[in-house]
């Protein structure tokens, strides 16, 4: 989990106030601190700014962002959040075509490759992700959501000027911004929370990228682009075929996301499918050596015996199981934000319980959920 945020004008000049900017890059920061606590950084163009904050997961040792690469006039800048499962066919790709790569990471895959085939190129990825690029040779900055909308990108449109974050609370460090909860955020939270609609941000004015869809930002304006829907079919296989296919799934999925250089964690309420994800997990983690951690939300109306049956699955699995408490979430100050109570839906409260999993030693997550 990182921290991505920045802004775009096609009319400004940002390098006039450069002292100003700069420090807004920097609060953008400050407040999206607890997704990347190891790392920070920022990049100021004459037409766009961008920050990250980085929790190290691939690459420990390189890889900091903003991720810059400059060809002759022309510069590329890209912030980036997420994991991307097929980086390695990627990459080998783009070296046969030519690509020389500095650093392991997936940031780097991502760029190189925007840079070489343009937007399209995210219809290659398979992972989870929430990214910003600024194309210098274009002057214009794109932001991209993966095809489930897994990660979070938020932004708002406030005249000539776009500001992007991942989390709501680091658009209102721009100057002049301020929340404000209108009838159809009301609805929102009252209505629907703890769901919510799709690309909908609670706050007046604030939006998500869509899942499957990226923002094509220039000096004329900004557009939507779709680059994948979910289509529905016929099931026509037979009961041992599906059988066959869902075990196989399953067990990529899980497969794909132990990519990462730190220990992994599942999110486990004792249930089928949280176990299920524990066990794959497990298993594939006998065969690398990677510890791997469960992590269960207790709450006062928690049964205990849920808590007992997790324990239980830990125990036998041989997983290292830990317990946390809303009551602890509160001590941390995590849900202490009045921008993060009023987006307390399930999938943020999660992040939350990773927050305070990261302050344990646990870093990148495997979640599966009944929903």
């Amino acid at each position: 989990m990182c921290g991505i945020a920045g802004f775009f004008n096609g009319k400004e000049n940002y390098k006039d106030g450069e002292e100003k900017w700069v420090s807004v890059l920097k609060q953008m920061n400050r407040e999206q601190k607890h997704r990347g606590p190891d790392e920070d950084g920022i990049f100021l163009g004459e037409r766009c700014g961008l920050a990250h904050v980085r929790l190290s997961i691939i690459d420990l040792l390189s890889g900091q962002q903003p991720m810059i690469r400059r060809e002759g006039e022309n510069v590329w800048a890209i912030v980036y959040n997420g994991e991307i499962y097929n980086m390695g066919v990627l990459k080998k790709e783009l070296e046969e075509a030519g690509e020389k790569f500095l650093t392991n990471s997936d940031t780097e895959v991502i760029l190189a490759g925007y840079i070489r085939h343009g937007a399209d190129f995210v219809k290659k990825l398979n992972g989870i992700f929430a990214f910003g690029i600024w194309d210098g040779r274009l002057g214009k900055l794109f932001l991209f959501r993966d095809r489930a909308g897994v990660k979070p990108c938020f932004y708002k449109k406030s005249g000539d000027t776009l500001i992007f974050a991942s989390e709501i609370k680091g658009i209102f460090c721009f100057p002049g911004e301020e929340p404000e909860v209108d009838k159809e955020g009301l609805c929102e939270v009252l209505g629907l929370g703890p769901a919510k609609t799709y690309g909908k941000g609670v706050f007046r004015g604030i939006y998500e990228v869509l899942p499957g869809h990226f923002l094509e930002c220039g000096a004329e304006g900004c557009r939507e682009h779709c680059y994948w829907k979910l289509e529905s079919r016929i099931h026509e296989d037979s009961w041992e075929d599906t059988v066959e296919k869902m075990q196989y799934l399953l067990e990529d999925a899980v497969r794909i996301q132990m990519l990462s250089d730190v220990p992994v964690c599942t999110f486990l309420s004792g249930g089928v499918d949280s176990s299920l994800l524990l066990k794959i997990a497990c298993s594939f983690a006998g065969i690398s050596g990677k510890k791997v951690y469960a992590i269960t939300m207790q709450t006062r109306l928690h049964p205990a015996g849920e808590i007992a049956d997790a324990r239980k699955i830990c125990e036998e699995i041989g997983a290292f199981h830990i317990v946390i408490t809303v009551d602890e979430l509160l001590e941390a100050g995590i849900l202490n934000n009045p921008t993060d109570r009023c987006y307390l839906c399930k999938k943020h409260l999660f992040v939350k319980m990773l927050e305070k999993a990261a302050s344990l030693g646990v870093s990148t997550v495997i979640e599966g959920t009944n929903e």
